[in-house]
């Protein structure tokens, strides 16, 4: 039972494969070239607590975490006129203490062809490894974005993006790849 839905809402402290508490570090640098061209980079490091590792003796249940969970991401965006373009990439340990990375990087990049209607595209790639039992094996995943937004009138806009998703998946981790098309739809309202 996780303690965190009983009537109290406060989770035990100390427990085996849980994280406790976790803090957060960023740097971000901004500058304008001039009137027509600005940039961004940035970096994080993120860092969780496990309470208590598991036992040596008795392995650690399936999605409990064995370590620390380590994150550190980078990225850099640039603006040119009309045009915006951004990369990002992180990697963190999943909170395992071995074979648990999962790596992502992401690129993407915009256009505003007029004032009320901006397109939009984006390439993510993800590597996450499977565990100690599957050392040798990792999901491999890639996701294609294509969107675009309209701005109605003030502080109202719409949007739509397909997604095309594909996950090579191991044979011994499941059932094999699976892939996934989407189509999102979505309305902005700021007041």
């Amino acid at each position: 039972l996780d303690s965190s839905r009983r009537t109290n809402g406060n989770t035990l402290d100390n427990q085996e494969g849980v994280m406790g508490d976790a803090w957060e570090i960023a740097y971000r640098y901004e500058r304008a070239l001039n009137d027509h061209a600005k940039f961004a980079l940035g970096a994080g490091y993120t860092h969780g607590n496990i309470e208590r590792k598991p036992d040596a003796i008795a392995p650690a249940p399936v999605g409990d975490f064995t370590d620390d969970y380590k994150e550190w991401n980078v990225g850099a965006q640039m603006n040119i006129n009309a045009l915006g373009f951004g990369v990002v990439y992180t990697q963190n340990n999943a909170g395992r203490a071995q074979n648990g990375d999962i790596t992502t990087w992401v690129i993407g990049a915009d256009y505003a062809l007029t004032d009320n209607l901006t397109l939009g595209a984006s390439y993510l790639n993800r590597e996450y490894e499977l565990g100690v039992v599957l050392s040798s094996q990792t999901i491999d995943t890639d996701r294609y974005a294509a969107g675009l937004r309209y701005k109605l009138g003030s502080g109202v806009s719409v949007s739509t993006t397909l997604v095309q998703t594909n996950n090579d998946v191991p044979s011994v981790a499941g059932s094999g790849d699976v892939d996934a098309t989407s189509l999102l739809l979505g309305t902005k309202i700021s007041f």
